[in-house]
């Protein structure tokens, strides 16, 4: 939460976005992928994240995991990561 409060401390009139991390593992051959959406979301709020990321594996085609809680956690193979987070970036 750190980077996005000095995002938001930098720059006062952007918008609030979302925080989104990869992890490639060469060994098991997928990425995680995490987004956050930082202090600003409502507390009953759910992280819409989970919808984005199983709407973009779906369009492109690729397979994902959710093993987890968390919705804003998802593991994509590595060579699908590409088309992946291309779609990720047309959700606003």
């Amino acid at each position: 939460m750190f980077i996005i409060e000095e995002y938001q401390g930098k720059r006062k009139n952007a918008k609030d976005k979302p925080l989104i991390l990869s992890i490639k593992n060469s060994k098991s051959g997928f990425t995680m992928v995490v987004a956050v959406m930082g202090y600003q979301r409502e507390v009953d709020s759910r992280n819409s994240f989970g919808d984005y990321f199983r709407d973009a594996a779906a369009t492109v085609g690729c397979k994902s995991k959710h093993e987890s809680f968390e919705t804003g956690i998802v593991e994509i193979k590595n060579e699908e990561f590409r088309a992946f987070i291309q779609k990720m970036q047309e959700y606003e």
